[in-house]
């Protein structure tokens, strides 16, 4: 993609969106930025309604995104720095997380990368490891109460209704146990709740099932979110480390 305006910018992303779009799509992420240090969104891959704004002065400045943006660009040294998810008004409400890094040439501060990532997407591998076991029943919990995944409603009415969950509550104040019931059947059931964190964000995992599948599931999820945060440690690191430096 090259506008023909002749502009150093319309050159610069001809030359560098396909290779950000084959990234994005390698790991599976919702979307790009790059902002300057300004705090101007200066490139995205999508092009939605945040392409081109400020998120310091404009209309999305108290959203998730900018927060995260902001930290990046307050640091010293190269951290990551991420948010909890949340709906984000420019992809149609959709939840989100965003992580950012800053961006450093010569050990001076040019701007920030960020990425999007979509609820559905970060949980699908907890979702794949719940649904492999048709006999879980499982609630996912963020850590403001609102219900993130549940085996009882569909996904896109994600964060948008608080849970009644006693175990949730235990779990969300760092409490992890199993207790053994016996549901209306009469069949002895294992019910297990727990507080895993994604980028230092709490939250709160409810799971019912007989005993050797919730061991299966909760193995399984383990694994497969920890394969997704190391897949976005090497994105960052690939990134700073190519000299595809846009921001210069």
């Amino acid at each position: 993609m090259r506008a023909n305006d002749g502009s150093e910018y319309s050159k610069l992303h001809g030359d560098y969106h396909a290779w950000f779009k084959k990234i994005r799509q390698k790991w599976d992420l919702y979307d790009l930025f790059l902002i300057d240090r300004d705090g101007n969104i200066c490139y995205t891959v999508f092009k939605e309604d945040d392409f081109g704004i400020n998120i310091i002065e404009g209309k999305y400045k108290h959203t998730k995104l900018a927060n995260t943006v902001l930290k990046a660009l307050s640091a010293d040294g190269f951290e990551l720095y991420a948010s909890e998810f949340d709906l984000y008004q420019p992809s149609n409400n959709i939840p989100a997380s965003f992580i950012a890094v800053p961006v450093f040439e010569n050990a001076k501060l040019v701007g920030a990368l960020a990425v999007q990532i979509r609820l559905d997407t970060m949980l699908r591998s907890a979702i794949n490891s719940f649904e492999e076991f048709s006999n879980t029943q499982y609630e996912v919990v963020n850590s403001d109460r609102f219900i993130a995944m549940s085996s009882k409603i569909n996904l896109a009415d994600s964060l948008k209704q608080k849970t009644e969950n006693l175990f949730a509550e235990h779990a969300i104040n760092g409490a992890y146990d199993t207790k053994i019931f016996t549901d209306d059947l009469g069949n002895h059931r294992l019910i297990a709740y727990t507080y895993p964190s994604f980028m230092d964000h709490p939250w709160a995992i409810i799971l019912q099932s007989d005993r050797i599948t919730l061991l299966n599931v909760l193995n399984d999820m383990g694994q497969r979110l920890a394969l997704l945060v190391v897949g976005l440690l090497v994105l960052f690191g690939l990134f700073i480390g190519s000299e595809k430096e846009t921001l210069s």
